[in-house]
């Protein structure tokens, strides 16, 4: 079997195991499933080659073409891993299962945003050793609003004074679980100085991204709205533009023994891509 292969199945497993483990009757780890709409916004020219909406559908890269795995400081790139929306555009997708909104999540985070953001090497290390600057190679910059909706009709914008920004989100590193929320008080700058060991240990078993509440959702004038769930999400860029890699849903933490497990996966892959 290819080293891809075997790492497919190792990370597949890996969801699977944190996905039960962490589950609760409120929430499973799910991901987009269908694009509602989508406006690419101010793109042109080679920019069009990321306009295909479903890249940002299913889970987030775990590596490239090459079989390389995506980390910190290697983004995915591919046209049909990542998704651009620039100014003025908009992405909403669909989950078949609800995003729930639940206080069992770390951090009150109910889904992520993935995007696609690797952080620049100082030492000139690229093959296993090398410490961040904290800061993102190549950011758009893009400024967003966040929506979710029931019924996808009428949406709510989560509080944007307390919502951050995709490209504030952390770097995905594949190693780590996917759908578990990074701590929120974590932004890119947090990681200079830091290699893999110290940058997943700030991780802390999460594969990054950015978290968000739905207790944050507010009506038209601003008033809080009570959403036991939602079914749709919207990204509208209001200026700049963003990569993004995938939507999933949040869930708890999982237990000490799931993530041995998964560890051991990974140790096990690693043995056999050498």
């Amino acid at each position: 079997m290819q080293k891809a292969s075997w790492m497919a199945l190792v990370m597949s497993g890996a969801l699977t195991v944190c996905s039960w483990a962490g589950s609760n009757p409120a929430q499973i780890l799910s991901f987009a499933t269908s694009v509602v709409n989508y406006n690419p916004g101010a793109l042109s020219g080679s920019e069009l080659k990321y306009a295909n909406a479903s890249s940002a559908l299913g889970a987030p890269t775990l590596m490239d073409q090459y079989s390389v795995p995506i980390d910190q400081f290697y983004a995915p790139y591919e046209t049909n891993h990542i998704l651009l929306i620039g100014a003025g555009g908009s992405l909403t997708v669909k989950f078949d299962t609800p995003i729930r909104n639940s206080g069992a999540n770390p951090y009150g985070a109910d889904f992520l945003i993935y995007g696609a953001y690797g952080l620049n090497i100082t030492n000139g290390e690229y093959y296993g050793a090398g410490i961040s600057d904290g800061t993102y190679y190549n950011p758009d910059g893009g400024n967003v609003r966040i929506s979710v909706s029931q019924d996808g009709v009428l949406f709510y914008t989560l509080n944007p004074t307390l919502t951050r920004q995709i490209e504030a989100g952390l770097p995905t590193d594949s190693f780590g679980q996917f759908g578990l929320a990074p701590n929120p008080a974590l932004n890119p700058s947090d990681l200079a100085g830091l290699d893999y060991t110290g940058m997943r240990a700030l991780y802390a078993g999460s594969a990054g991204g950015a978290g968000y509440d739905l207790s944050l959702a507010q009506d038209g004038l601003g008033g809080s709205v009570n959403l036991l769930d939602a079914s749709y999400l919207r990204v509208d860029v209001l200026d700049g533009r963003v990569k993004v890699d995938a939507f999933s849903t949040a869930v708890p933490e999982p237990s000490t023994w799931a993530l041995g497990l998964v560890g051991a996966g990974l140790l096990w892959w690693r043995r056999k891509a050498k």
